[in-house]
């Protein structure tokens, strides 16, 4: 499994967005992969966690046009779901944290969040629910 996400993860770092430009990749990482990622992300192995979310911000930066329901559940269901878990360990929460940090460091990331989400009448309000999570843990 972590052989499979640093292979998956070096394609990203050397093609970048010209993965976009394959329509039948972008249909394996819109139903393959981010399925995959989904279950890595319930993994107790920090290290798989780890890559796991480097992965999404990954597709964030290669794919983000072709990704944005998947990057709204990556959002709602991985980063959210374990930073508001009991049940989430010190560790999965730092990683979570630390990932949202790299998402942020992004200067369009919020703007675009607010303009692709909140905007949207059949989105979710990301960028509304992303700072009352990171409010409340703060």
């Amino acid at each position: 499994l972590e052989l499979g996400c640093r292979l998956v993860r070096t394609a990203f770092e050397t093609a970048g967005s010209r993965i976009g430009q394959l329509p039948s990749l972008v249909q394996v990482i819109q139903d393959e992969l981010c399925k995959r990622l989904l279950q890595n992300s319930q993994t107790k192995n920090l290290q798989v966690l780890s890559l796991t979310l480097r992965i999404v911000y990954d597709l964030f930066n290669a794919v983000k046009q072709h990704l944005k329901v998947q990057l709204e559940v990556f959002f709602t269901s991985i980063h959210m779901r374990i930073g508001e878990s009991d049940s989430s360990t010190y560790g999965e929460k730092e990683l979570v944290l630390e990932s949202l940090v790299e998402f942020c460091s992004d200067e369009s990331l919020i703007v675009g969040l607010y303009r692709n989400y909140d905007c949207e009448v059949s989105s979710t309000n990301l960028f509304e629910d992303l700072c009352k999570f990171l409010a409340e843990i703060a």
